[in-house]
């Protein structure tokens, strides 16, 4: 349960305007131990002390605190005596005695009201106001209209003055009297001369020993004998012919009336089980048209169903006509490829030094199927190497050496092994590797050779460009939202790589101090695909501003300086004598925005050497809220800086920037109260007080709501 509430949690204040914030104090009760040894607390042990802070949450990371204090009491309500005897009184008399009710608590004062639970015993007066630490004597009347004895509980409840029907505490009294014979029903009073003391009662006390004997002593005495059963008329008409040698000792209707039950029970069970023997000569037997004699078709089983025959149709080819060099084959799949294993580069055996020297008929040269003739390696990382395979497959029955010679084109100096020998019936790959430093269009021509004898050519095709990557903006703003309650703000920018190759890229930050900061700094896009960047800033990373004393000193400073900012940590002034209340806002920004261009123009390595620029105008402050404007307008400040792209490939490109620009709010709240004192508040019930916030800056403040627990403790 929430001990202190603040409405409205969050809000925005214009400039120089102030807001209410409506603080409800509501203090819980202490938890009560449960158990056979549990005792019900004191008022003294329900009594508590709450401490809470309020913090007002402002964008930038900016808090304001403020202290609210209140104490939570148990109303406690003392009634003497807990049990009153009215002794005996005749019905329509009456009886008196005096009750008294204390309040306990000496903080809270208490509104009391009378709730009965029987309708012969009243109180005068119904209700009661008790100041803290005060008493009162309440009349308890017994009134009786009917005899009997009679016993009710009063309670006297401490009620709520906001909340009505609110039952913040009670007093029980139980009360107790007799009314044993009738007595003289008062007339009725009124008529045109009555006037209110007409229908007042006289008071009738009595004395609570002497009732308390009179009640006993009438108890003992009986004034009313009920007759036994068999002695009513009713009774003896029913029980008259009941005789010694009846079975159960009914009566004779009792037993005329289980005769007939027993009677229609045993007709009822007789029909039925005539009915069900006689059942089969009413069922209804096939007829002469009946083909399945009775029985149910099928009986479960399904008829045959007779499939149709497979057909196979030959698959007809055209053979291959004989050329005079290895058969082209088609790429295979990546998959397929991954499968394919390298063999070894040279033969080790006098069998394979034989089969691998063999000139080859034109025939036989046909069956050895090689692929692609064309190597396109597409477009190419100068800082990446790039892979393609060449695939051969040997479909004769002896095995073949395969050797690449890449001498003639030392972009391929990397390519390993250059000659494999490929069993009988096997394929075997080579992995092409492509290294080439400078953006060009490459052409080439490599020859491969078959057993020393056959030398074939295999075209590489290759496009080298610069490596880029395209940036979603140039310019990243930073603000806090109204609805930005965090002490730092993201944005993120969107880097594409529109190659077909991966490029691997790294961020520099141009800033002295961590207000900016990128996740991540580096990493590696994937073919045509992209990735984001967040670049989050925080304000609060920034150290403050320090304040140089002038030259001249203060007394020789003119009323208004100029304050300009030239790196954070930095801050350059001419004396004045209110320096030390802060900066105030600034006319516009052309400053910071001008010195921001020429950041962007000047070069990497100067760029690194410096930060932001801000200008700020001061203005000589009077008031009492001098301090907090100036506060202000030393918030209201920007902070710039660069981050620049480096792209592994990408030297001959000049580097992409990202300017990075954060303006802080120039809005300052302060409270008027210094704290909140909500004082003594009875337990489960409700107190509130109102707290103005101000805005002392020249723009829009937001701000959100939030109650911290800080100390709770009995008194």
């Amino acid at each position: 349960e929430l001990v202190v509430r603040v409405t409205p949690i969050a809000g925005t204040i214009a400039p120089y305007s102030t807001a209410q914030l409506t603080v409800t104090f509501r203090p819980a009760a202490v938890a009560q131990t449960k158990g056979f040894k549990a005792q019900p607390l004191t008022a003294q042990q329900q009594a508590q002390l709450f401490e809470y802070l309020l913090q007002v949450n402002m964008p930038g990371g900016r808090l304001l605190r403020l202290p609210i204090r209140g104490y939570g009491l148990a109303p406690h309500l003392a009634a003497s005596p807990r049990v009153m005897q009215f002794g005996v009184v005749p019905t329509y008399d009456w009886a008196d005695q005096l009750l008294e009710l204390s309040n306990s608590c000496q903080e809270l004062p208490m509104h009391v009201e009378f709730d009965r639970s029987g309708p012969y015993f009243s109180t005068e007066p119904a209700q009661v106001d008790l100041p803290p630490g005060a008493s009162a004597s309440v009349l308890v009347r017994y009134l009786p209209k009917a005899l009997g004895r009679h016993q009710a509980t009063l309670s006297f409840q401490v009620v709520s003055t906001k909340v009505a029907g609110k039952v913040l505490s009670e007093a029980i009294v139980q009360v107790q009297g007799q009314s044993l014979s009738l007595g003289g029903k008062q007339p009725l009073l009124g008529g045109t001369a009555a006037i209110p003391a007409t229908f007042t009662k006289s008071r009738a006390y009595v004395d609570e020993g002497q009732a308390t004997i009179a009640g006993i002593t009438a108890g003992t005495t009986r004034t009313f004998k009920r007759p036994a059963l068999w002695e009513t008329e009713e009774a003896i008409d029913s029980l008259e012919g009941i005789g010694p040698m009846d079975r159960f000792g009914v009566t004779r209707e009792v037993q005329i009336a289980r005769k007939e039950h027993s009677d229609q029970y045993t007709t009822f069970i007789r029909t039925g089980r005539t009915a069900a023997a006689k059942k089969y000569l009413t069922e209804k037997e096939g007829d002469e048209t009946d083909t399945n004699l009775g029985m149910k078709p099928y009986r479960g089983l399904s008829p045959t169903r007779l499939a149709q025959p497979k057909q196979y149709d030959p698959l007809w080819t055209a053979q291959q006509q004989g050329t005079s060099g290895p058969s082209v084959q088609r790429p295979p799949s990546a998959s397929a490829l991954a499968g394919i294993p390298i063999y070894k580069e040279w033969p080790e055996n006098d069998k394979e030094r034989a089969e691998c020297g063999r000139e080859l008929l034109p025939e036989q040269l046909s069956k050895v199927i090689v692929g692609p003739r064309q190597l396109d390696f597409g477009k190419v990382s100068p800082a990446l190497p790039a892979t393609q395979h060449f695939v051969v497959t040997n479909s004769l029955g002896n095995a073949i050496h395969v050797v690449l010679d890449t001498s003639s084109l030392e972009e391929l100096s990397c390519t390993s092994p250059a000659s494999q020998v490929i069993p009988a019936g096997a394929t075997g790959k080579f992995q092409l590797s492509l290294r080439c430093h400078d953006v060009q269009l490459l052409k080439e021509k490599i020859q491969y050779c078959i057993n020393g004898c056959h030398m074939q050519s295999i075209d590489v095709v290759a496009e080298v460009v610069a490596v880029t990557l395209e940036l979603s903006t140039e310019e990243l703003m930073f603000a806090f939202s109204l609805d930005n309650w965090d002490d730092y703000v993201e944005k993120s920018l969107i880097k594409e790589n529109t190659h077909n190759f991966a490029v691997e890229y790294e961020w520099v930050l141009l800033s002295q101090n961590a207000v900016f900061v990128a996740t991540p700094a580096s990493g590696t896009i994937k073919p045509k695909s992209s990735s984001s960047v967040v670049v989050r800033w925080t304000p609060g990373n920034a150290p403050p501003p320090a304040a140089p004393k002038a030259k001249g000193g203060a007394a020789d400073a003119p009323a208004d300086a100029t304050a300009t900012v030239g790196r954070p940590g930095t801050v350059k002034r001419s004396g004045s004598k209110n320096d030390s209340k802060g900066p105030q806002p600034a006319a516009s920004g052309t400053a910071a925005a001008a010195d921001s261009a020429k950041t962007a123009a000047a070069p990497a390595e100067a760029a690194t050497k410096r930060d932001s620029a801000v200008t700020v105008s001061l203005t000589a402050g009077s008031g009492p809220d001098a301090a907090a404007v100036a506060d202000a307008a030393a918030l209201g400040c920007q902070h710039t800086g660069f981050m620049t792209l480096k792209v592994k490939g990408g030297a001959d490109v000049a580097p992409k920037k990202v300017m990075l620009l954060g303006e802080l709010p120039a809005g300052l709240l302060k409270f008027k109260e210094k704290e909140v004192n909500l004082g003594p508040v009875p337990l489960h019930e409700q107190q509130t007080s109102v707290v103005q916030l101000k805005n002392y800056g020249n723009a829009e403040a937001s701000f959100r709501v939030r109650c911290v627990w800080t100390f709770k403790a009995p008194l």
